[in-house]
């Protein structure tokens, strides 16, 4: 996930949307371990201002609410809402919000996210494909059965990640989740270096 932010920024930063993430779209050298973002053929230049774009973009799964709404003008978010449904999809092996069509995919996000509304999300009322949905309040992540993690995945082990369920599935407090995983790891070598165990090489 480091490597995908860092990769997705770096993209941003040279001016372009890619418009298509998921993880078909990511490859993986399995003896670098190194991450390369391919795909670009759905990608556009960003521009001040912002030129309307297609709404039809991107697999449907990792669609962003915005852009399932009908929104014209959109930027570098819809790519980092990409990114945050590959997270979740990484963590728990499952999609985050596996719809069928537009209107569902819409209705799995509400469900989850809570419906919005022009409190939270000023100027949604008038989005193109708008219409009155059911109200839903957010629900935490960590509560649906399939969110939990059975264990974590080697690769993360070896990058030392030791986060529980509460730290990958939802914002918990304090620092950001990589922050809080190296400190723990910093506290791990203290304790060992106490006992007189020999720390492993970093």
């Amino acid at each position: 996930m480091y490597q995908l932010c860092k990769g997705v920024a770096f993209v941003h930063g040279r001016g372009v949307l890619h418009r298509d993430l998921k993880p078909h779209n990511l490859l993986m050298d399995r003896k670098t371990m190194a991450l390369k973002i391919a795909d670009l053929g759905l990608s556009r230049a960003i521009t001040v201002p912002l030129k309307k774009y297609t709404h039809e973009i991107l697999t449907l799964w990792y669609r962003a609410p915005e852009v399932l709404l009908g929104a014209r003008h959109y930027s570098t978010p819809v790519d980092m809402w990409s990114v945050g449904c590959i997270f979740a999809e990484l963590v728990t092996n499952n999609p985050l919000f596996p719809g069928d069509s537009e209107l569902q995919q819409l209705l799995h996000i509400f469900k989850l996210l809570g419906t919005p509304n022009e409190q939270v999300w000023p100027g949604v009322g008038k989005l193109p494909d708008w219409h009155e949905y059911p109200q839903w309040k957010p629900t935490k992540l960590s509560t649906r059965p399939w969110s939990r993690p059975r264990r974590l995945r080697p690769a993360w082990e070896n990058a030392r990640v030791r986060a529980g369920e509460t730290d990958l599935c939802e914002d918990g407090p304090g620092a950001p989740i990589l922050q809080r995983c190296e400190q723990g790891t910093v506290l791990k070598r203290r304790e060992k270096k106490k006992r007189g165990i020999c720390c492993e090489p970093s």
